[in-house]
């Protein structure tokens, strides 16, 4: 039994014990355990509010890059009016895909819109200069836009034939923001709690998971001399267990035999508790491995979390509400046959649109000069005035429109009709996330024409979202 009692007293002052040690392995995180009960439960709580207050938002007030100048000008657009919204990085367009039959069919025409702004990346963009209007946001709802359109013209002759001749139009047209609206404060505010919150979060886990490395390695290179001495003390006990046995054996009176025999059941017990000292320093070692992976990882779901919140948060902040004003321009070229030597220009264009957005509902207005050239020696003046009303709900939008138009400068000898209207009905809908398909039906501008009804539908994609920092700690 004192041999016992030596052993341990001797391996004990070699090192800590290992209860000890885990009790300073625990205690060196304490900020890693208690941050996070605090700040986790109110990013939990602020992602939860952002989460409800995106769902509450309709996807068409988000992220949403209107029909693009050039399908406007090209008269491929299945509305005419266009709300002013923030648009995404790039966003592809086709139309049209009914005939009129109301049968499907291959699109013939394309256009493409690009935001040049965010074609790059801009590290520095917190979400309150996002949010923040100004001379700034000119350059971020900046849009170009390319687009075609293919169709075919009938004419006569001299000879009162008629010819049918196969047609391209090419447009350009660019796009921007003038008045931005209201910024959703709330989220920001939010994040920006959040953010601080989790900040410290992220420092204090850190320190804490250092200062529990920097432990494990000290305990595990203690753990490893003792484990040596152990050892050696190991090897010795067995030796002489062994030559106490030999003198058991070998001793014939009965007294030393039974004492003999004693002490080596005690040195036995003593090879036993040493085996079972080196086996728990292996796993206070694991042990406290496991508990620097257990700190990481309690942490990081909170990090993506701020990240996801952000995300969520930026996506709002597109979706503006109060009074917004957009301007834009376009010029349209026609090529028959597709010959670019025989091109001509077609159109120009340029118009504002304001709109006035609650939560659900948006009333737009249109006023456009419009300046089309019918023939190579023809030029004809417009001018158009127009109202949309858009009803928002999650991925569905419903939109009816009228746009007058006026014949302006048309002389004594031109029986042309002075006033022409344009009335349409559009449905919008989001297949997913950036992907849109509009279908829309009414009457042109086209007058008691022929023709005059129509229906189109456009397929839209849409690419990219606004990447912005974390806001700046106070």
């Amino acid at each position: 039994m004192r041999m016992t009692i030596a052993v341990v007293a001797v391996l004990g002052a070699a090192a800590p014990s290992a209860r000890a040690q885990e009790a300073a392995v625990a205690g060196a995180a304490p900020a890693a355990g208690a941050a996070p009960a605090g700040a986790a439960a109110e990013a939990d709580q602020a992602a939860g509010e952002v989460a409800a207050e995106a769902e509450e938002v309709p996807e068409f007030d988000k992220l949403h890059t209107p029909d693009s100048p050039a399908f406007v000008i090209l008269g491929v657009s299945p509305t005419e009016i266009q709300r002013p919204t923030t648009p995404r990085e790039v966003s592809l367009s086709l139309s049209t895909f009914l005939t009129e039959g109301d049968s499907l069919t291959i699109p013939k025409n394309l256009a493409l819109e690009i935001a040049p702004w965010w074609l790059w990346s801009h590290p520095d963009l917190t979400i309150d200069d996002y949010g923040r209007g100004g001379v700034s946001s000119l350059w971020r709802r900046l849009t170009l836009s390319v687009g075609t359109a293919t169709d075919s013209v009938t004419t006569t002759d001299a000879g009162g034939m008629a010819i049918e001749t196969s047609t391209t139009d090419l447009a350009v047209g660019v796009r921007t923001g003038l008045h931005d609206g209201v910024s959703r404060s709330s989220c920001a505010a939010r994040v920006k709690g959040v953010d601080q919150k989790l900040r410290a979060l992220a420092t204090s886990t850190a320190l804490a998971l250092t200062r529990a490395q920097d432990n494990a390695l000290m305990f595990a290179s203690v753990a490893a001399a003792r484990q040596a001495e152990v050892a050696q003390k190991l090897d010795e006990v067995k030796i002489d267990a062994e030559d106490e046995a030999d003198i058991v054996r070998d001793n014939r009176e009965p007294e030393k035999r039974e004492a003999a025999r004693a002490v080596a059941i005690e040195k036995k017990k003593s090879a036993v508790l040493l085996a079972d000292l080196v086996e728990h320093d292996d796993g206070n070692v694991a042990y406290q491995a496991a508990l620097t992976r257990l700190k990481q990882e309690r942490v990081r779901p909170q990090l993506e979390a701020l990240e996801a919140v952000f995300a969520e948060c930026a996506e709002l902040e597109a979706a503006r509400r109060g009074f917004l004003v957009d301007g834009g321009a376009a010029w349209a070229w026609r090529f028959p046959e597709a010959s670019a030597s025989d091109g001509r220009f077609l159109a120009w264009s340029a118009w504002a649109s304001a709109s006035y957005q609650t939560s659900w509902l948006s009333a737009v207005g249109l006023v456009r000069s419009q300046n089309q050239k019918p023939t190579a020696n023809a030029t004809d003046n417009y001018l158009d005035l127009g109202g949309r009303a858009i009803v928002a709900r999650k991925k569905i939008a419903a939109s009816a429109e009228l746009v007058s138009r006026w014949l302006v400068g048309k002389d004594d000898m031109d029986d042309r009709d002075s006033w022409y209207w344009h009335l349409a009905f559009a449905a919008d809908y989001m297949v997913r996330d950036g992907t849109w398909v509009t279908v829309s039906f009414g009457k042109d501008f086209a007058g008691s024409e022929a023709g005059s009804l129509f229906s189109t539908a456009n397929l839209k994609w849409g690419f990219g979202e606004p990447s912005v920092k974390l806001p700046a700690s106070p």
